[in-house]
């Protein structure tokens, strides 16, 4: 027997009066294309969307990214990573350079 694939329909319906929103429905899909549709409109929304983020990283003391440091709990990829829950506020359009220096020892906890 063999499977017939049905071509999906696009409907677009419009729930608010100006062009900056938007339900849209499409139907008739196979199991899995929603998904695989729906991962891929939200990454492509998500990637539109201009914030300031780090987007380099120099640690003294650290020749590599699996580096661990001397005194600091973390290795440097975990700072790395931690580095995504920083929030940072930033009106303009060129980039700057931001540098942290300490002498005395601290802790800081950042919540996952």
């Amino acid at each position: 027997m063999k499977k017939v694939f049905k071509k999906p329909t696009f409907i677009t319906k419009s729930l608010t009066a100006n062009d900056t929103q938007g339900t849209f429905v499409i139907s008739n899909l196979s199991r899995g294309y929603g998904t695989t549709i729906a991962n891929s409109l939200r990454r492509t929304l998500i990637s539109s969307i201009e914030s300031p983020a780090p987007v380099a990283v120099k640690i003294a003391g650290a020749k590599h990214e699996f580096q661990a440091l001397e005194g600091v709990e973390e290795d440097v990829v975990n700072i790395i990573l931690n580095l995504k829950n920083l929030v940072v506020e930033f009106e303009g359009d060129e980039a700057i350079t931001l540098k942290l220096k300490t002498t005395k020892k601290y802790s800081a906890l950042i919540p996952l």
